[in-house]
């Protein structure tokens, strides 16, 4: 019962009459939600233990604050809410940023809780280890681990807590899904393996003493070039022993957790703030824009926008999401014009040159017009934009497709900006698939692998998965041409497999 309440306290927003939208900002997190400032700034400095936390267990870095990705949260009403205007998974990441849609009521909070968690655990291992190709099942196992982290009203937190009732599905006794599981590349439909299996074999290999650093060099042999089997085995020993310690740690009697004390959890300053009377009014309007946009809902949302934003012309963050509404609606014109906006109030946010050159990009294709003078200036717009913001990943790809766009040939800054992009946003699948496809036109062949090694093994996306192995197979063979048709596209278009309006997002 008590950590049923920690968890309701965790998630409900205490509502009131005048309750207002706010935002809190930390070291790793964006938040927006309508309540009381007290409970929104503990909500963020929870999260921001959660992430010390993780950090401290897994002996993770942390980025410089140049380079941290930030990931936005959107605190909605309710899953309902959250299905509706989110359309998918709760956290996605995108050409302009990450973010995360959380209900603040659920009729499941730890479910909730641990849906969010194990989306920003996945986040945290695409940045600290943006090359390193993980399978799936540990993928799955260190999300599943650290999604069931408990709070402590002494400011302690509880990491490694057992799964619960989806544990049952593993038969206590039956060690052969798991040894097979090692050798797995993707789970077979409707499969849950890696997230039952994989977190078993995460906390054995976590709190064993006689496996101390298995993860680390079963990491390395994958990494080296060893087959899954291969690695198991170089790193956890005899498949047989391996496989009755399995079945002597899932029926001990209770499993071990690690309590890590306030006073390790040390984070950065919480900022919060009300947003300005013209954010509160386009909030709904921009969370909408954020998920479930198409060219049916595309002018309906516009239209609500542009009532919206008429009374705030010189709010930049009220322009931004008449600029991508506007965009989305295949006003180009209007999404220009509001990026000038949000350029002339606020040169430093996000979104502000992107759209620009995005809609000036999109009218001079829709003129059918390849003149140097015209592209030209788009490329100012977003040299410009790099200039205030060098570490925005959707600058430095727009930058880089604007010479394909274009058909002009790239050029050293323009291969330069996509690399860039891809140390700022590695967690971005189509970013990376960019990457893999230049780097094949160059003839570098072990650079593309590593940058699809960490795609082959998505637990979330097999069809992504598929295609990275199919391309690391044609160049294994030197078939570098035949690699570059398996990714599809060209270098410069956009290859992300997420809805089309998500790649544009801030």
């Amino acid at each position: 019962m008590r950590n049923l309440l920690s968890i309701l306290a965790f998630l409900l927003i205490p509502l009131s009459a005048n309750a207002q939208w706010r935002q809190a900002t930390s070291d790793h997190f964006v938040i927006y939600a309508e309540g009381d400032e007290a409970w929104l700034r503990n909500y963020a400095e929870e999260l921001e233990r959660f992430d010390r936390g993780v950090r401290l267990l897994r002996n993770l870095p942390d980025p410089a604050a140049g380079m941290i990705n930030k990931v936005t949260l959107f605190i909605l009403p309710s899953v309902g809410d959250v299905t509706k205007v989110a359309g998918g998974p709760p956290y996605r990441a995108t050409e302009s940023g990450s973010m995360a849609f959380v209900p603040r009521a659920s009729n499941d909070p730890d479910a909730t809780r641990h849906a969010l968690f194990h989306g920003y655990t996945h986040h945290i291992y695409s940045i600290v280890w943006p090359n390193v190709a993980v399978p799936g099942w540990l993928q799955e196992g260190l999300a599943e681990f650290h999604g069931t982290t408990e709070f402590r009203p002494d400011g302690s937190i509880v990491l490694g807590r057992e799964l619960g009732a989806r544990m049952r599905s593993l038969n206590p006794a039956d060690r052969e899904p798991i040894i097979k599981m090692l050798s797995l590349q993707r789970e077979e439909p409707g499969e849950r393996i890696f997230a039952t299996g994989g977190w078993l074999m995460t906390h054995l290999l976590t709190f064993s003493p006689d496996r101390q650093n298995q993860i680390g060099a079963y990491i390395a042999a994958i990494n080296s070039g060893k087959s899954l089997g291969d690695a198991a085995t170089d790193a956890f020993g005899n498949m047989d022993k391996l496989g009755a310690d399995i079945i002597r740690y899932r029926r001990g009697t209770g499993l071990k957790a690690n309590v890590m004390p306030a006073s390790d959890l040390k984070i950065g300053a919480v900022t919060v703030r009300a947003l300005t009377p013209g954010e509160a009014a386009t909030m709904a309007i921009r969370m909408e824009s954020q998920g479930r946009v198409d060219p049916k809902t595309a002018p309906d949302l516009y239209a609500r926008a542009k009532a919206a934003a008429t009374p705030y012309p010189n709010d930049p963050v009220v322009q931004r999401v008449l600029a991508q509404t506007a965009y989305d609606a295949k006003d180009f014109a209007a999404a220009e014009a509001a990026a000038d906006r949000i350029i002339a109030a606020d040169p430093k946010l996000a979104g502000g040159y992107a759209y620009k050159a995005m809609a000036m990009t999109a009218r001079a294709k829709a003129d059918k017009d390849s003149s140097a003078p015209r592209w030209a200036a788009i490329r100012k717009v977003l040299a410009d934009g790099k200039r205030l913001n060098p570490d925005d990943g959707q600058l430095l790809i727009l930058f880089y497709r604007s010479f394909g766009d274009s058909n002009i040939p790239l050029n050293q800054p323009a291969k330069q900006a996509l690399y860039h992009a891809v140390a700022v946003a590695p967690q971005v699948r189509s970013i990376r698939i960019a990457a893999a496809i230049q780097l094949i036109d160059d003839g570098a062949a072990a650079e593309a692998k590593s940058i699809l090694r960490p795609l082959a093994f998505d637990p979330h996306n097999a069809k992504a998965g598929e295609t990275a192995d199919a391309a690391i197979a044609l160049i294994d063979k030197g078939d570098l041409p035949g690699a570059r048709k398996a990714l599809g596209g060209t270098a410069g278009s956009n290859e992300n497999d997420e809805p089309p309006a998500e790649g544009r997002r801030r």
